[in-house]
């Protein structure tokens, strides 16, 4: 979810700057940027690294609060600590159980606030959900307390008291330990004194006291926005905290609140005209993820077998990550560990993961990329030859986005259904292969052809009545999504002649007619002409609320995360926000191992105005606006350490060393580096190469600066010692410790 920054009243905005990264970055930035200078909206960004701007007319409010690297999580928990001291959460909103008991109260979203959670470590069903059957109810609903906290009830009757800890009986008279969803958060937000908490993060007590104040006094028109700027290694509970805060003011679903996207049109679904999510013969996958997320350590073969042996489960081989996601950065730890199963063919598509994965790139890793046993066959197709790029066994060019077609759906923060539409503006340069330009859908359709494999060829794509078409250039697939597109819900007009004539609709597509019928493109040549389609923006509100809801139950306790053990260790996750700072895989604090003594730096990461994760290194514009990154500093440690703008320091972490251009000023706090990625290539086109015995020249100015990412750490307790294929990871998603790097800084 995003702020709806066009109505909101305040925002605070933690490890980035709205429309200095995440999409969408041009929507947030004017939105923003329109709302603050009318003085609607009050903007607080916290971050270590002052990277995108400072908000000028702020309500007499300074627009950035630094903050020490890796403690976001703290300053929300003190936050959350003033609130449940001042009781300053909304009590009226917490009370609902169900969403028409909210609705009736005039809120948009409920939360498990008032549900009960078993806490007796003696009972079967400890840190889940009280339900029912466990209190000898012929029901297994989930249990609340009534208002007058005197006993316990059905969740469904719509009300229960929010902060909740004792004891409840069960038909039998026994007794069982409980507490309320919202007690625990309460409970944690206490585990630590306010004196703690600024101590930790850097920030003033009355500071804290007056962001909460400040977030707490708006009503619902309030929202938190965070990035890749708050990624360390334990920043899952600095995020879920973040969100929370919302959840404590009810402002999810609210004009002025938190917006979920509006979605999308249906493209590549099971759609009005065709049906591109299915085809007869389709086989789905399966099985255990190799990025080891979304299973249990204890659904898997090492568990069971260890157990079945009687040895110890814990800890496993590598660490496993129920609750990540799409972690891409873990996919390839995996398959350098050959665990927890090898691949016998590794393909990259808009990957470069040796160079955006913090601590990947080292010797270690690059000897298990040559090693066949591990890798037995490496795929890459790609637009450039990157340093991930760089080590396949084979490289299909691909095409970029002004030769490429793309439907894609906007993300969190447009409040109004949308759908883009990409086509190719010029012939995509690539060779041709079989009469086709290559492109990484091409490469996939001669594949499955070669192979007889169904979902391809003349009978390819399966339409809404059960008829089948063909799939044999892309343009089959991505018109046919557009043609969905176009007919998702109440279909957009017929083009107009004129349109057609101004954008030389039928000349640009005349290549690819017998992909749609007649009719279809009448109304795919409509969007086409839009670039996408589009929902009003009228329709974004009914009344105060969105009219795109998050349809789901708020979890401020979330059951899954409190049963989850830590596969290195076998102890709970903690179920709910909490302060946990930076840790190894198995708990153990960063700081016991790399001390402030020793280590009296931490690294961040800046993301730079004219460069992405990888790219653009190779636009000579941008080299001109800017030709490298720098090591900035506070300018206290600049005196310290006799530094100044334009000399020569060294950064040394535990993992690497890099010599790069001191920048002192003011916007770093103290004790931190601030580096921009994406400088340093060591490959991209920055030094020479050749394919099959035909050398390619290199162009040294895409690798001016230094790279950020070889500093990142590894985790010296996953396998057994300093594992320089493990690196630094979020101790319960598996994301990247982005900014929780250790450094000493020597001048040169």
């Amino acid at each position: 979810m995003k702020p709806d920054y066009r109505n909101a009243e305040f925002v605070l905005s933690i490890g980035t700057f709205p429309g200095h990264a995440g999409n969408p970055m041009q929507v947030m930035a004017r939105q923003s940027a329109q709302s603050v200078s009318n003085g609607q909206m009050i903007l607080v960004v916290v971050d270590p690294v002052l990277g995108g701007g400072v908000p000028q007319a702020n309500g007499g409010r300074p627009g950035w609060i630094p903050i020490r690297p890796g403690t976001d999580g703290a300053l929300v928990m003190g936050m959350m600590r003033w609130i449940f001291e001042n009781k300053r959460y909304n009590q009226a909103y917490l009370e609902c159980t169900t969403p028409q008991s909210a609705a009736r109260r005039g809120f948009s979203s409920y939360t498990n606030a008032a549900y009960i959670v078993i806490t007796d470590p003696k009972h079967p069903n400890y840190r889940k959900f009280l339900r029912g059957k466990d209190l000898g109810w012929d029901n297994d609903d989930y249990v609340v307390m009534d208002i007058a906290g005197k006993r316990s009830v059905s969740a469904n009757t719509g009300i229960g008291v929010p902060i909740f800890s004792g004891v409840v009986e069960d038909s039998a008279g026994r007794q069982i330990a409980v507490d309320s969803s919202l007690a625990l958060l309460e409970k944690n937000a206490f585990l630590f004194t306010m004196e703690d908490y600024v101590e930790a993060t850097g920030i003033a007590k009355d500071t804290m006291a007056d962001l909460a104040n400040e977030f707490t006094a708006h009503g619902a028109k309030v929202g938190t926005d965070h990035h890749g700027g708050i990624m360390g290694a334990s920043s899952y509970y600095a995020s879920l905290g973040i969100i929370l805060l919302n959840a404590l003011v009810g402002s999810v679903n609210k004009k002025g609140g938190m917006s979920p996207s509006g979605g999308s049109f249906k493209a590549i679904d099971d759609g009005p005209r065709y049906k591109l999510t299915e085809f007869p013969g389709i086989v789905r996958p399966g099985g255990i993820k190799i990025s080891r997320e979304r299973t249990p350590y204890e659904n898997t073969p090492e568990y069971k077998q260890k157990v079945s042996q009687g040895k110890p489960p814990y800890p496993a081989t590598l660490p496993w990550y129920p609750l990540g996601f799409e972690n891409d950065g873990q996919a390839i730890v995996s398959l350098l560990h050959g665990y927890p199963y090898k691949a016998k063919i590794v393909f990259f598509w808009m990957q470069n993961q040796l160079f955006i994965t913090p601590g990947l790139y080292n010797e270690e890793t690059v000897k298990a990329l040559k090693n066949p046993d591990l890798f037995p066959l490496i795929i890459a197709c790609d637009v450039v030859m990157s340093e991930t790029t760089s080590y396949a066994d084979y490289i299909i060019p691909d095409t970029h986005f002004y030769e490429s077609w793309g439907v894609p759906a906007m993300w969190n923060g447009v409040p109004t259904k949308m759908t883009a539409a990409r086509w190719p503006v010029i012939t995509p340069l690539t060779p041709q292969a079989e009469g086709v330009h290559m492109s990484v859908e091409a490469y996939f359709l001669a594949v499955a052809k070669r192979l007889n494999l169904p979902g391809c060829g003349d009978k390819g794509i399966l339409d809404a009545k059960g008829g089948l078409h063909p799939l044999n250039t892309r343009e089959d697939f991505f018109l046919k999504a557009l043609a969905n597109t176009a007919y998702d819900g109440q279909a957009v007009p017929d083009v107009s002649h004129e349109e057609i004539e101004l954008m030389e609709l039928e000349q640009a597509m005349e290549p690819f007619r017998r992909s749609l019928t007649d009719e279809e493109w009448k109304k795919v040549y409509y969007v086409l002409a839009r670039g996408g389609r589009f929902e009003s923006d009228d329709a974004a509100y009914v009344g105060d609320e969105l009219k795109y809801k998050f349809p789901r139950m708020l979890n401020i306790y979330n059951e899954k995360l409190a049963t989850t053990h830590n596969s290195q260790t076998g102890a709970y996750f903690e179920g709910t926000a909490v302060w946990l700072e930076p840790v190894f895989a198995n708990g153990s604090p960063l700081s016991e191992k790399y001390g402030p003594q020793e280590w009296p730096f931490t690294v961040v990461s800046q993301k730079s105005r004219f460069r992405t994760g990888s790219m653009l290194a190779n636009i000579p514009v941008l080299q001109d606006m800017q030709k490298e990154n720098t090591i900035q500093i506070n300018s206290q440690d600049a005196r310290v350490l006799g530094l100044k703008d334009g000399d020569q320091a060294k950064i040394i972490t535990p993992a690497a060393e890099v010599v790069g251009k001191v920048k002192v000023r003011e916007g770093v706090v103290q004790g931190t580096i601030g580096v921009t990625y994406s400088f340093g290539h060591w490959q991209y086109g920055a030094q020479k190469y050749s394919v099959d015995g035909k050398e390619v020249a290199g162009q040294s100015e895409r690798g001016s600066g230094f790279a950020y990412n070889p500093l990142g750490m590894h985790d010296p307790t996953v396998t057994g010692g300093e594992n320089k294929m493990y690196p630094l990871a979020d101790i319960v998603a598996g994301a990247s410790a982005l900014n929780t790097i250790r450094a000493k800084l020597v001048k040169v």
